[in-house]
């Protein structure tokens, strides 16, 4: 019963989004969530917005959708078109390796972590196991350990909703050296009595003004 409910929602969704519905087919999604896998509503989501061409929420439900693990080409075509739309793409470009991989990694999802951290202990458990493999796997474990620290505790993954005024200080007194545009993902880690200091990215480093910001 409770899959014919879930075929009848998703081909009532199709039909109103292929009918150019769109408001009627955001609502049939937001009141039935649950019919769905948490990475397909959400892309489903930003499927409609995109639609509408409401670049900025298409953009936070699908970065949503990829950290709920929905990768897939079709993922990453949408976004790559959702960050040109918004005109943040070369922002967000890296400017050295170094950089690109703190990207990265600052962007898996905590099932990532979780994963390559039990992998890593079967590798090393095993009384039999070679020493020298069993060292490397402990190495490889404090890194990914490390690494999740470093990014997912130390920094904070967010949006900006709006344009914002990059300072050098957490202070309107400070001067004023870029601004952040609305659709920009980055990372902060410092704040201080309502203000954030950008980490990420390193050419758009400074303080903004933390409301209208949204977490992902």
């Amino acid at each position: 019963m409770s899959e014919n409910l879930n075929t009848n929602i998703i081909q009532n969704f199709k039909k109103l989004y292929e009918s150019h519905k769109y408001d009627e087919s955001l609502k049939l999604l937001q009141d039935n969530s649950g019919a769905f896998d948490p990475a397909v509503y959400q892309f489903n989501l930003a499927t409609v917005y995109l639609a509408k061409k409401d670049f900025l929420k298409a953009r936070i439900h699908l970065e949503k959708s990829k950290d709920f693990g929905g990768a897939s080409n079709k993922l990453f075509e949408s976004l790559n078109y959702t960050k040109n739309s918004l005109g943040v793409t070369s922002i967000e470009e890296d400017s050295n390796g170094f950089e690109k991989t703190e990207k990265v990694i600052s962007q898996l999802p905590t099932s990532v972590f979780i994963t390559l951290s039990l992998l890593m202990f079967i590798i090393i458990l095993p009384q039999k196991i070679n020493m020298f493999l069993r060292g490397i796997g402990l190495v490889l474990l404090i890194a990914v350990a490390s690494s999740f620290y470093l990014f997912h505790g130390k920094y904070q993954r967010v949006i900006s909703l709006e344009d914002k005024a990059v300072f050098k200080g957490p202070s309107k007194m400070f001067e004023q050296v870029q601004m952040l545009p609305k659709g920009t993902v980055f990372l902060f880690e410092k704040e201080v009595e309502g203000w954030v200091q950008v980490a990420f990215p390193k050419s758009h480093a400074g303080w903004i003004v933390k409301k209208e910001i949204e977490e992902l």
